[in-house]
Parts: C-alpha cells; structure tokens; sequence
C-alpha cells in the first residue's frame, strides 16, 4: 500500500518506447470491481446476506435477521418510504468505517482487545486494519462498484430462473427440453447449453449460461406462464439490453431510461 499511495503523489519514472524518451507515470485506484464477498473485505463491511448491517454504501439496518422480509427494509433497501415516493439515503461515510470497526471490538472480546493492544506495543500497528483504509484517493463506499454479472445474472436472473424451474410441472419439462433443442442458437454466440443439462443443473449454472438464457427464455418460457409471471419476465428481458449496452449516444437519456426500467422490474418483484 505504501508503494501504491507513492505512485499516486510522487510517480516513478520510466522509459516510453514510443516517444523514445523517460516520462513521469502516476496513477491511482479509479475504484474496486468485484462482488459483494470481495467489496466487503475491501470495506471492513459484513457480507451482506447475513449482515444486520448490508450495505457498504448506506446505513440499511435490521434488529434481527428475521425482519429482512418485512415491508419496512424492503422500502428501506429499495430507496422508498411508506408511499412510495423516492426518499435520500443516509449514506456512510468512509473515514467513519474504522470508528464503528474500534467501537465494535471495544464492545466485545476482550482477549482480541489484548491481542490489538500487543500489536500496536509491537509497533505492528499496519497489522490491526485493512490496508485499503489507507489507500490515498480511494472511497470504499463509493467507489467499490460491483460487476454487471453478479447484480444482474447471478443476482435477478439466477433467481426468477430458480423461481420458475421449481415450480414448473414435471410433465411440461420433456416440452421445454424440445422448446429449447428447436430454437436456433447460432446468432447468440454464447457458451453451448442443451435443454436436458438446463433442466438437470439449473440450481448449479454459472453466468455465461444465464446470458443466454434470458435471450432465449422469452420464447420458452411464456407459454408456461400465466399474465403476472409473463408480465415480470417481460421485465428483465427489456433491462437487458440497457445493462450489456456498449455503445452509449446520450448518457443522460441512457441514465433516465435504465433508471426507470430498473425502478419498474424492482416493483413488480416486490409485489
């Protein structure tokens, strides 16, 4: 970390082939990208699937894990008070991090108390915090951003597939398996998949699988559905395009649209 924060204020000097010549190089950490497990490391956070505390951005808390499905955190995670009317976060702060990291440990274990205090009389002080919290220019609440894959196919997809697969009837699967083996999937250009490892191993797919399966699910699926469940798969397979967008002409409209998209799908899963 001392070396990172040196190249950030002080750089080093290298030769560049190109301009035939020594140039000055400096650099920072622009942000993290990772999933939750990893940015929760990074932060000094919890993971969030068994945190009272979830989230490194903001201060979303519950008393006990079992209130997690009540009316009152869902609007709270998802931005909303009792109305429905979009509402601020109360956002963390990232010098505040290691306060409530010391208050924690002052509260609980002693013999780790003694083993912090042996460290620092040691002068192994680098020892007791996360490195990161030193890193100059870096915001572990903001700038810890997590990967498309894992909020969108690992995260809504994994799941409504799940969903969808469990409670399918045993005698409509040998029709999906033919749905799925009939279609052409040469324009998809994705990782091979057949119906019958779909239909076997859907609990276990890995995220190359669920891209081509929310490209494909729409002429699959539906006719297994009934007008709510069509109206919510409909839902993901319009955010999909804005998520894997490559080319963007107007960010501010682009913004807008996907914002709204998201907003939407995030109220028909709750309802």
């Amino acid at each position: 970390m001392k070396l990172s924060n040196d190249l950030i204020t002080n750089g080093l000097v290298a030769f560049d082939s190109g301009l035939n010549q020594q140039v000055l190089v400096m650099t920072a950490v622009l942000c993290f990208l990772g999933d939750s497990p990893m940015h929760a490391e990074i932060t000094n956070t919890l993971n969030p699937g068994v945190s009272l505390n979830p989230c490194r951005v903001c201060s979303l808390q519950i008393s006990i894990l079992a209130n997690k499905p009540s009316e009152t955190y869902v609007m709270q995670c998802v931005g909303l008070n009792s109305l429905g009317e979009r509402v601020e976060s109360n956002l963390r702060k990232w010098n505040n991090i290691n306060d409530v990291f010391i208050t924690q440990w002052k509260t609980r274990n002693k013999e780790k108390i003694n083993k912090i205090n042996s460290l620092i009389e040691n002068g192994k002080v680098d020892k007791i915090f996360n490195p990161f919290l030193q890193l100059k220019g870096f915001d572990g609440c903001n700038d810890t951003r997590v990967e498309v894959i894992h909020v969108f196919l690992l995260g809504a997809i994994k799941y409504m597939i799940r969903d969808f697969m469990i409670h399918l009837k045993s005698k409509d699967l040998p029709q999906l398996i033919a749905f799925w083996e009939s279609l052409n999937k040469e324009s998809l250009d994705l990782a091979e998949l057949n119906g019958k490892y779909f239909v076997k191993h859907f609990k276990s797919l890995v995220g190359k699988y669920f891209k081509k399966a929310i490209q494909m699910i729409p002429f699959m699926f539906y006719q297994f559905m009934d007008s709510a469940k069509r109206e919510l798969w409909s839902l993901p397979c319009h955010l999909a395009p804005y998520v894997y967008q490559t080319s963007i002409l107007n960010l501010y409209d682009y913004l807008k649209e996907c914002s709204q998209k998201i907003d939407i799908f995030l109220h028909h899963v709750i309802k």
